[in-house]
């Protein structure tokens, strides 16, 4: 597992833009792609009964990104949500429902300054990894995206 993810600047912006829309409920939201290199970004709806403080995706959701991922031949690289009143840091809960070890999970917080950060979460153990907010891949990972993303 790699120790980065990358991340094109327009999505990372855009998942910036959909946890500002969001406030103050959490968002939630997947990234497909290749290799820990993002390449396609897929909002959901936070579903849980408790959206301040906590984010659920329903699994018809879940299911149906999973499907538009496998369409444009990509994987999931990375599960984000937003604290919008906490620390960019994996909660209990967040532990406790880490179901993809090879995900990397993305936590968003605004408090005292807009912050995200990646972790990797595999049987309770949490790790920080580095994000690099990437202008434009280079031309050779360009036809790996082909086939265009959702958003």
């Amino acid at each position: 597992m790699n120790d980065i993810i990358k991340i094109p600047r327009s999505i990372f912006d855009d998942i910036i833009a959909q946890t500002l829309a969001e406030q103050p409920r959490e968002c939630c939201g997947m990234l497909g792609g290749l290799d820990s290199h993002a390449g396609s970004r897929y909002p959901l709806q936070n579903r849980s009964p408790e959206p301040e403080t906590r984010y659920f995706a329903a699994p018809e959701d879940l299911f149906d990104a999973m499907r538009r991922m496998r369409a444009v031949n990509e994987e999931l690289i990375a599960i984000y949500h937003s604290h919008p009143r906490g620390r960019a840091y994996p909660s209990e809960t967040d532990i406790e429902l880490a179901f993809y070890p090879e995900a990397v999970y993305l936590i968003i917080a605004f408090d005292p300054q807009t912050e995200m950060r990646a972790f990797r979460i595999s049987e309770k153990v949490v790790t920080e990894i580095a994000i690099e907010v990437v202008e434009v891949y280079p031309a050779m990972s360009l036809t790996r995206f082909s086939g265009g993303g959702p958003v």
